[in-house]
């Protein structure tokens, strides 16, 4: 898509027709490029909810970095030690039958992300957001009664697949629409996405075989934390 048909920002467009009025006006300048980051980073572009009120600019940053690594946690410890917690939960799930149960999980999972692109065309991002979130509580309550019904459990997987599939892409783009996406933004909503994946492995992996609710109560809480 690049080279056939580059995607060109409407600033970009305006700005190079802005150059372009004030070469023609003066003959002698020479043409200065304007990339994306200049234009992004121009102090006059008031476009965005947070630059009209940049004193909460940072705030609202660090905010939405916590946000993102909440959901970014419920997602990769799902796929890290839901199969886990299937052995160890009341069913005592066989390794073989955990893997099957996980493909009702990555299955819609992976179709939901397909079709989270249409529904995008649609809906808005803060809509998208609210579904997906809704979504996700709906499949921790059923996991809850899944933890002695093979066919709850089951369910559960279907839903929190369909409920993650794009949660962490609408919230980026929510986000987007409140805070200009500069490369010191981006990275810093990384880093908490990244840097949060330290907590599994010592709040769950450490208890599960113990205390196998341990992966629903952490589930919960993380989702819990983003209202």
């Amino acid at each position: 898509m690049y080279v056939i048909k580059r995607y060109r920002n409407p600033s970009d467009t305006q700005n190079d027709k802005t150059s372009d009025q004030t070469l023609d006006n003066h003959p002698g300048k020479h043409r200065e490029s304007t990339t994306n980051t200049d234009i992004y980073n121009d102090p006059g572009d008031q476009s965005k909810l947070f630059d009209k009120y940049p004193k909460y600019r940072w705030p609202a940053i660090l905010l939405s970095g916590v946000f993102v690594g909440s959901f970014n946690l419920v997602e990769a410890s799902y796929f890290t030690f839901a199969s886990t917690y299937f052995q160890y939960c009341p069913l005592k799930v066989s390794a073989t039958k955990a893997l099957d149960v996980i493909t009702a999980f990555t299955t819609p999972y992976t179709v939901f992300r397909g079709l989270s692109i249409f529904m995008a065309i649609k809906l808005s991002s803060k809509y998208m957001l609210i579904i997906h979130h809704l979504v996700c509580v709906i499949g921790i309550i059923c996991l809850v009664f899944g933890r002695s019904n093979m066919t709850m459990l089951y369910v559960a997987n279907v839903v929190m697949g369909i409920g993650l599939s794009a949660i962490i892409h609408s919230f980026f783009a929510f986000v987007g629409q409140h805070i200009r996406m500069t490369d010191m933004v981006g990275t810093v909503l990384i880093v908490f996405m990244s840097s949060f994946n330290i907590l599994p492995p010592y709040l769950i992996g450490l208890y599960i075989k113990s205390f196998s609710d341990m992966f629903i109560l952490f589930e919960a809480l993380m989702l819990g934390d983003n209202y």
